[in-house]
């Protein structure tokens, strides 16, 4: 059973996740301890179709996704999805009016755009046990229309996180590329994952199970 809680601020969301586990999370309020960024690594717009074991990260490994382009189809969509009808979101005269002079994506949007990017080349997928700790800061619009990036470095990795996965440490952020051709960060990011090592990364074909009803969630124990 998953359990979470909620705190925000200006600026930021927190998110706090635990599970019971062969893989225990950390204790809320534990600090975060970054070990140095060694051997970066670089793999722009490479879309991979296996997700990685624990043992295969290293620390200071970056990625970058692809460029793309946010439609004002996508923001609306998420905006009935979630329920978050914000007219600074969804009304373009309403928003014009506000001090963003025009509609901007929901926070949340981008962050989920993130897990997106990171999932397009491989680093985060079915290997991924747990979501343990998610903090975001926005620290720019993005309009509709815009053209997006991420990228994802890895800041530290433990692997006596527990018998059957490591905990890795991510910083994740998001580019917005400006008109001129100049690039403005939108969102700094931090997420702590439990990553399932190479023996018990869950098996997949690739194709769909939603006709015959949600997968099974792997076990931890």
């Amino acid at each position: 059973m998953l359990f979470f809680g909620c705190a925000g601020s200006t600026g930021s969301l927190r998110f706090q996740l635990s599970r019971a586990a062969s893989c225990p999370l950390q204790a809320a309020g534990t600090p975060i301890v970054d070990k140095a960024v060694e051997n970066e690594v670089e793999s722009s717009g490479e879309v991979r179709s296996e997700c990685r074991p624990f043992e295969s990260f290293v620390i200071g490994e970056t990625h970058r996704s692809t460029v793309r382009e946010l439609p004002l189809e996508t923001i609306l969509a998420f905006a009935e999805l979630t329920g978050d009808r914000n007219p600074v979101h969804t009304d373009p005269e309403f928003a014009r009016r506000t001090h963003h002079r025009g509609l901007v994506a929901h926070g949340l949007l981008l962050n989920a755009l993130l897990a997106g990017m990171a999932y397009e080349y491989g680093i985060m997928g079915r290997n991924i046990l747990a979501l343990e700790h998610s903090d975001a800061d926005y620290l720019g619009p993005v309009r509709p229309g815009d053209r997006i990036y991420g990228k994802t470095r890895i800041l530290s990795l433990d692997p006596d996180a527990g018998r059957r996965c490591g905990r890795v440490h991510w910083e994740v952020r998001m580019y917005r590329i400006r008109r001129d051709g100049s690039e403005q960060l939108v969102v700094r990011a931090h997420w702590r994952t439990l990553v399932f090592k190479q023996a018990f990364l869950p098996a997949w074909s690739g194709r769909s199970k939603s006709a015959a009803g949600p997968p099974e969630a792997p076990r931890a124990d």
